[in-house]
């Protein structure tokens, strides 16, 4: 028995049917990380069974396929389980998990073998994995209709393959309803890590341990453990192997539990018994640290883990979101986690949890080198040079930064404050008409739950209006109107 959440169920019964119904055929569904996007796929799955036509979901981690496994499995769905070394049985079969590598071995080998799918459902589509798959059966005559999902959908592929980006729920609605925590983040102001050189637009992994695997990097490190996460369950995020060697054994003699795993080179071998024992040990620990590298940034959840370390830097938002989320899923007591970022990450890509737009415009060249930084004035809404101390034209003065951070030090990074239209602050949410709910809805300055439980406070008429002007569609006005009791908020001013 699956219980969807709210956004899920609009996803799966109006949002993705609606495209399909405008003529697309193949869309990504934008799900923030911990979001569920397996729950989707298997709704989306039991759907298409129940209406007697053919599915392919597709992944390419093993957790991940063993988690959606058992959703189908608790939804009633029947699955065909290709993984390494099963068959796809004879007959006409409706629901096929399968690895991504495995599908495309048997595709290669004996392509007539596998039958043709009515839905296409793929995970994590920003990896480009498994573009050749979806080649291969949008070539055959008969329609595919295809829906990738992904936390971070960006890609220089991906405008390609799709027609439509579909979102409606971020990490911060999330936050607001309990089914993620907040991140404090923190960050070094380390003045010298741009310059490691760079290989096809990445920092390159040698170089960067050269930058990484000093004295003061270790030191620093343990310092920052001791004054701000000491005694709690985290993981640290490495550049290389050898960089997560040193960096246990570093932790480990300074006396903090640590744990590591990489995936192991000709110098320094790790079997995969060994990595599944020592992440049963991290796990059951009560304090422990995971060092690792390339392992756990993506499909990795334990709740217990209180904190992140990002002992490296990248250009890739998506390594960074996955990196950085990896302690955002609740557990009793912790209110929130904590983000030590060693590599001025949030300067490239921002907060872990902030709202963010994408697109499937081409990727445009990058704007040359040498512009001038700016900022805003907070008052006036002037762009100006970061220099500046105070606003030419509405005299608002800017709080002067210290003259000179040393590498090292660490600074809270905060997020931005989202504004209110300006008439309506000071206002109860609960005088609000449903024109003002929806201004205050698309500044984002309230969580989408939340203004759905005070527009359905307000009745029928309400819901109807609210969605026509906010561009919902019929189906999911009467799903709405269905929950119409779900309407308890706690009132506030704005």
């Amino acid at each position: 028995m699956i219980t969807p959440r709210w956004y899920q169920k609009e996803s799966v019964y109006e949002l993705i049917p609606g495209s399909f119904r405008r003529g697309k055929t193949s869309v990504i569904r934008y799900a923030p990380m911990r979001s569920g996007k397996s729950i989707e796929q298997t709704l989306m799955a039991k759907m298409a069974y129940e209406k007697g036509n053919r599915v392919i979901m597709h992944t390419h981690r093993s957790k991940i396929f063993k988690s959606t496994l058992n959703h189908l499995g608790n939804a009633g769905v029947p699955c065909v389980d290709l993984t390494q070394g099963k068959k796809i049985p004879n007959g006409d079969w409706k629901v096929m998990l399968a690895m991504e590598r495995t599908l495309w071995n048997v595709i290669k080998k004996n392509p007539d073998s596998v039958l043709q799918p009515y839905l296409l459902l793929v995970d994590e589509i920003h990896l480009n994995n498994f573009s050749k798959i979806i080649d291969f059966f949008k070539s055959r005559d008969a329609k595919v209709f295809i829906v990738a999902f992904s936390g971070t959908p960006q890609g220089k592929h991906l405008h390609k393959y799709f027609e439509e980006i579909i979102y409606n729920v971020d990490s911060c609605d999330l936050i607001e309803t309990n089914d993620l925590v907040m991140c404090k983040a923190f960050q070094a102001q380390d003045d010298t890590v741009d310059l490691v050189k760079k290989k096809r637009g990445e920092f390159d992994n040698k170089e960067m341990f050269k930058h990484y695997n000093t004295a003061q990097r270790y030191d620093g490190l343990i310092k920052e453990y001791y004054s701000k996460v000491a005694d709690k369950k985290g993981l640290v995020f490495c550049c290389n192997i050898e960089h997560t060697v040193k960096t246990y054994d570093k932790l480990k003699a300074s006396g903090i539990n640590a744990f590591m795993i990489h995936s192991g080179n000709k110098i320094h071998k790790m079997s995969e018994t060994e990595k599944e024992r020592m992440i049963k040990e991290f796990e059951y620990s009560e304090d422990g640290v995971m060092v690792n590298q390339g392992i756990l940034d993506t499909g990795y959840d334990h709740p217990p883990i209180e904190w992140v370390g990002v002992d490296r830097a990248t250009t890739s938002l998506t390594l960074w979101l996955q990196m950085a989320s990896r302690a955002a899923t609740p557990h009793p007591g912790k209110n929130y986690y904590t983000l030590l970022d060693f590599g001025r990450n949030h300067d490239r890509h921002g907060l872990v949890h902030e709202s963010r737009t994408w697109d499937l415009n081409p990727p445009r060249k990058k704007k040359k080198q040498g512009i001038a930084p700016v900022r805003e004035c907070p008052k006036c809404g002037a762009m100006l040079p970061a220099s500046s101390i105070k606003c030419p034209f509405c005299g608002q003065e800017f709080p002067r930064q210290e003259e000179k951070l040393k590498t090292g030090v660490m600074v809270e990074v905060k997020a931005k404050v989202k504004e209110i239209p300006a008439e309506l602050k000071g206002r109860l949410v609960s005088s609000l008409s449903v024109a003002q709910l929806v201004a205050v809805s698309k500044s984002g300055a309230i969580s989408k739950p939340y203004v759905w439980r005070v527009v359905r406070s307000k009745g029928t008429q309400a819901v109807r209006d609210y969605s026509w002007a906010m561009g919902y569609q019929e189906g999911f006005v009467f799903a709405q109107i269905k929950e119409i009791d779900d309407n308890r908020y706690k009132d506030k001013a704005l």
